[in-house]
């Protein structure tokens, strides 16, 4: 380590202690050094890594790295990072089309790593074949892995080919928790460091103080919606075979979400019924693919990784039928009592405070074209985040919320790299399928040194017509009812 990098003059870039010492103890490890980061969300490890790898660059350690990610906007914070930290070696991201630039600009038979470049890729990506070979050539000097949590699988596979056949000099396995203990046996003399919520300032002062109030909403569904997501349970109770608990947890998260992400679901997937079509991933909305990868989706525990190679078979003949079926029966349905709860929270939240700022977590992008609909009626005030708006639009929603305050809708796909430090009060619509993804929304309310409580919502179907949400509302730490 270079004369000049220690606690002390890292003050200046704007790191907090706990991340300072992590950059102080990586650079000075001796060869090869493997870390595991248990980082939860809101500890700002990006800042940190931004300072790690400029360091690494100042000090001539690397010149070739990579960095893996599991969601792509993680992929997008990463590049943003990156960029703002490094001007000496080229940040590229790796994707199909970046990938075929890079080999058609060497000669045949030469590597297209073979210069000083900082890759960025989403591991889903890299795992294919012909990517994975050209990668596992390479002579990484750094290896960065995103959300280790969720290697499994063939993601898991990659790391340890990686590992087998070029170890890094360094690499560093970021994790939102404490995996197993067998979870990375593949990796020697890892090293653990855990940051925890009770880190402090440079001048000792907590950086997380803020009072969490949880408060459940429930509401009761009526006969008719009962009806239909009983009947969908039961249709969901007769599939089999390969690919079906996949498609059972896909279908019961949408029907979770609301009642249109549950429709959307259905339409795609009779109108690949009535043309022939398998049911592989384009019968599956993004977003929903998104929440099935976070690992356990239901409490049957289908896994995207595993599960998703074949989602072909299991249906019975008449599946076409029942779809059509479960389509007219929510059409019939009157109103949406789940809806109708969340707009009566809203009027009661305006009678209190008319200027508090309101963030509404949706695991879906359906959701919260559903939820913005409905909302807009009445408030102008209202703003959408979704992963299927374009990059300017997103832009502009947080610009609008920024400066006039009111109520901003939120898909899990956007949650990566936002600060909602000024909300007031966050209300989940749904629950995300595992606490990491809960402590995410809290973390963008409950930013470092905030002093007013953070409110959140999340409700809850007293008539418990959907299997594992009593579960999730459990695991998400909202057992109170109200």
């Amino acid at each position: 380590m270079m004369v000049g990098t220690s606690l002390e003059s890292l003050k200046g870039t704007g790191l907090f202690p706990h991340q300072a010492r992590f950059v102080v103890g990586f650079l000075s490890a001796a060869l090869p050094s493997h870390y595991l980061l248990v980082a939860p969300p809101g500890t700002g490890q990006s800042e940190m890594l931004g300072v790690l790898v400029s360091q690494l660059i100042a000090e001539h350690r690397i010149e070739r790295a990579l960095f893996l990610t599991t969601r792509v906007e993680l992929q997008m914070q990463s590049l943003t990072v990156l960029r703002r930290y490094v001007e000496d070696i080229p940040v590229i991201e790796v994707d199909a089309q970046s990938y075929r630039q890079l080999q058609a600009s060497v000669e045949l038979g030469v590597s297209p790593w073979s210069e000083p470049v900082l890759a960025v890729a989403n591991i889903d990506f890299t795992k294919r074949e012909h990517i994975a070979e050209s990668l596992v050539e390479v002579e990484w000097d750094l290896i960065v892995v995103h959300d280790a949590q969720r290697l499994v699988g063939l993601r898991k596979s990659l790391v340890q080919r990686l590992m087998d056949r070029k170890a890094p000099n360094r690499l560093l396995l970021v994790s939102g928790i404490t995996p197993g203990t067998d979870a990375f046996d593949f990796v020697p003399d890892l090293q653990i460091i855990e940051w925890k919520h009770d880190v402090v300032d440079w001048d000792g002062n907590p950086l997380f103080t803020t009072l969490r109030e949880q408060h459940v909403i429930t509401y009761n569904r009526t006969e008719e919606e009962k009806a239909l997501l009983n009947d969908l349970t039961e249709f969901l109770r007769q599939m089999s075979g390969p690919g079906a608990s996949l498609q059972r947890s896909l279908l019961l998260r949408a029907a979770s979400s609301s009642l249109y992400a549950l429709e959307r679901s259905l339409r795609r997937r009779r109108n690949r019924l009535a043309h022939g079509m398998p049911l592989d991933h384009s019968a599956i909305d993004e977003d929903l693919l998104e929440a099935a990868s976070l690992a356990r989706v239901s409490a049957e525990g289908a896994d995207l990784e595993d599960a998703s190679l074949d989602l072909d078979g299991g249906v019975s003949p008449d599946e076409l039928g029942i779809v059509e079926s479960l389509i007219e029966g929510l059409d019939r349905i009157p109103s949406d009592t789940k809806l109708q709860a969340l707009i009566s929270l809203m009027e009661r939240l305006a009678s209190r405070d008319s200027s508090s700022r309101v963030c509404i977590f949706a695991s879906l992008a359906a959701t919260v074209s559903y939820l913005y609909s409905s909302l807009k009626e009445t408030r102008p005030d209202v703003y959408q985040l979704a992963g299927s708006m374009s990059h300017e639009e997103r832009v502009w929603s947080l610009h609008q919320f920024a400066e006039t305050g009111g109520v901003l809708i939120v898909s899990s796909a956007c949650l990566t790299g936002l600060d909602l430090a000024e909300v007031d009060i966050g209300i989940n619509y749904d629950l995300p399928p595992n606490p990491i993804e809960m402590e995410r929304r809290w973390a963008l309310i409950a930013r470092p040194r905030r002093t007013s409580p953070c409110i959140m919502y999340a409700f809850r179907d007293g008539s418990a017509t959907i299997p594992f949400e009593e579960k999730a509302l459990r695991l998400s730490g909202f057992s109170k009812k109200r």
